[in-house]
């Protein structure tokens, strides 16, 4: 990937579906195991995996322009810039002059767009799916441990806070093993965004969130879904 710059002209935005994170072998591989868990009589968990497998597309913006008289084309969540913008765009060389782009940058700004699901660094995806998991986990279990010892005395209360502690060692292994899963699944993206950030001339880019930075330094007149789909990084405001 290289770092281009220029001027949008002949800007032409599309609001798409496309499955981005799953591939055509990973929805096979979905598939198959939906089929030997239906020939294994667990229905529910077939289904389950083949809505999972069924409604894994979500929106993105398929943009074209031309900078400063190169093809350009790719995949953004949200375009926030206009012909006739200065810009900074990262892209890779598809040959005949034609350039795939992940990522586009106002200066002026420091508005950035990216490609979907590239707006973490490893460090910064990995604190953040931990602290969810951590989230969820600490909720669930506090509300399952007041429901099972609520009313209960003696050696049943006793029995019971055994009971628990066991089902909240094995529950933490169970969230940890989705939290892994869940890391595993968009460490891609993570490792494909700090390509983008160090294209940029960024440091540190392992622990750049641009979600997190956006939402600190908000600038005015901004489009709709700020913060989730396209972001703002200025890295002299982050030091």
């Amino acid at each position: 990937m290289e770092l281009l710059r220029g001027t949008i002209t002949g800007l032409k935005t599309q609001r798409r579906r496309r499955d981005l994170v799953m591939s055509p072998a990973q929805h096979g591989y979905m598939e198959a195991t939906a089929a030997g868990a239906a020939l294994m009589g667990m229905g529910a968990q077939a289904m389950g995996l083949v809505n999972i497998s069924g409604n894994s597309e979500e929106e993105a913006d398929w943009v074209e322009f031309e900078l400063d008289g190169k093809p350009m084309r790719g995949w953004v969540w949200k375009m926030p810039m206009s012909d006739g913008d200065q810009v900074e765009v990262v892209a890779e060389s598809a040959g005949q002059r034609r350039y795939v782009v992940y990522s586009i940058r106002r200066p002026e700004d420091s508005v950035v767009a990216t490609f979907p699901h590239a707006n973490y660094g490893t460090k910064a995806l990995y604190r953040s799916i931990m602290k969810v998991m951590l989230g969820f986990f600490v909720i669930l279990y506090f509300i399952a441990a007041v429901l099972l010892l609520h009313g209960l005395e003696g050696e049943e209360l006793r029995s019971m806070i055994y009971v628990v502690k066991v089902a909240g060692f094995f529950s933490f292994f169970l969230f940890w093993g989705l939290f892994y899963i869940s890391y595993r699944k968009l460490r891609g993206f993570s490792l494909l965004a700090e390509e983008i950030f160090k294209c940029y001339g960024w440091s540190n880019v392992e622990k750049i969130n641009l979600g997190k930075s956006s939402r600190k330094h908000r600038p005015e007149n901004t489009l709709e879904r700020y913060g989730l789909y396209y972001f703002r990084y200025n890295p002299a405001e982050e030091r």
